[in-house]
């Protein structure tokens, strides 16, 4: 019994020391956590079985499935020193004070062409949440039917309208599982601009990518034909990562889940492996990811005539490049550095040491590839 008492104490402990963990939406649309720069990397629909599971793979925040109870859920990524996303009902309303929880989950305004829920009834929703639970952040999910590929009789302004009543904004886009079209993965980059439109480039944006194996609506025999058995190739989804990032998101989300037979995770070994070390790699960049961006200070030359999307950041007297090849095939990119000068120590990926010319260097990418690049400060 003392041993017992023990455990509920030091278990408390640890939860009140997690408590003050309310998010808030810094100047740059980045999440701050206890006042730090936070980047969610999450986990759509999961159990508290999978907590350690994922938290192994460098995630730290999950969605609930509904299944056994919220409570159970969210008492469980506390001793992890995680977080949890729920969707606000009345059996989850009274847990709007627990320390494990990140912010609500309004619901999926556009999932479906039945499912629609116009917009003065969002509001209407959103206005509940927020004056039951003022402390929290409401997050929409938009399912992708309607803001990307548009429905038949769907109004896009909608999404505006949408954008207006919530704090946190998100998306799902899952070019091969869902679409059957490997050629769209560049598409993630255009979500994420179409949603930093609607909602005047004003909100903080979490985006999903796809890390499952199959979904109901390709089969695996035409994933085949395709190329891709096993949806995304593990180049391919961190590029979708880092497409995400670079183009202005501040969460990733995965979804892994497979119907028939359901699996929580339905990842490939080289999905999981890419997870952890895209995780662990965001974890350790959070502060330069959340700082603001940089403009004018880079430019870039595509010389094979492809497309790489740059991201620029300052922190700590160090400049920070975030490329992405948004085509699958290689490119040399040459980056014009206001006020480079030859032999400044340019390290690419954290593995590889480039040497800078006056006022620019030159490096290239493979198919789908991610180039980070840190500048060490002249002075």
């Amino acid at each position: 019994m003392k041993n017992r008492l023990l455990c509920v104490f030091f278990l408390s402990l640890a939860l009140l020391q997690f408590a003050a963990a309310k998010v808030q939406i810094g100047k740059n649309r980045e999440f701050l956590l206890e006042g730090k720069p936070f980047i969610p990397l999450l986990v759509w629909v999961q159990p508290p079985k999978m907590i350690s599971y994922w938290k192994d793979l460098g995630v730290n925040t999950l969605v609930w499935s509904g299944d056994p109870t919220a409570k159970d859920f969210l008492d469980g990524l506390g001793e992890q020193g995680m977080h949890g996303i729920l969707e606000y009902k009345d059996k989850t309303s009274d847990l709007k004070g627990h320390p494990a929880l990140l912010f609500w989950l309004a619901g999926s305004p556009d999932h479906g062409r039945e499912n629609i829920i116009p917009p003065e009834q969002w509001k209407e929703r959103c206005d509940k949440i927020k004056k039951e639970d003022p402390d929290n952040k409401t997050f929409a999910y938009f399912a992708n039917f309607g803001f990307l590929q548009g429905i038949e009789k769907f109004d896009r302004s909608n999404y505006a309208k949408y954008s207006e009543n919530t704090d946190i904004l998100g998306f799902s886009f899952y070019p091969i599982t869902t679409w059957g079209r490997p050629e769209w993965i560049p598409r993630t980059a255009e979500s994420v601009d179409l949603i930093k439109g609607y909602s005047n480039n004003s909100k903080p944006i979490v985006a999903f990518v796809e890390a499952t194996s199959i979904l109901p609506n390709i089969s695996r025999e035409k994933l085949k034909e395709l190329g891709h058995p096993d949806g995304a190739k593990d180049f391919e989804f961190t590029n979708m990562v880092w497409q995400a990032l670079v183009h202005g998101a501040g969460a990733i989300g995965y979804f892994t889940v497979s119907w028939g037979p359901w699996r929580w995770d339905s990842s490939t070994a080289e999905i999981k492996k890419a997870m952890k070390t895209n995780n662990e790699l965001i974890t350790k960049l959070t502060p330069v990811l959340c700082a603001a961006e940089v403009a004018g200070k880079v430019e870039k030359k595509e010389q094979n005539g492809g497309q790489v999307d740059i991201m620029v950041k300052e922190f700590e007297g160090k400049s920070y490049i975030f490329a992405v090849n948004m085509k699958n095939n290689g490119e040399k990119v040459r980056f014009a550095v206001s006020g480079l000068k030859k032999n400044t120590k340019i390290t690419a990926n954290e593995n590889r040491e480039l040497s800078s010319e006056e006022g620019y260097f030159e490096d290239t990418f493979a198919g789908y590839g991610v180039n980070i690049y840190t500048i060490q400060d002249s002075k």
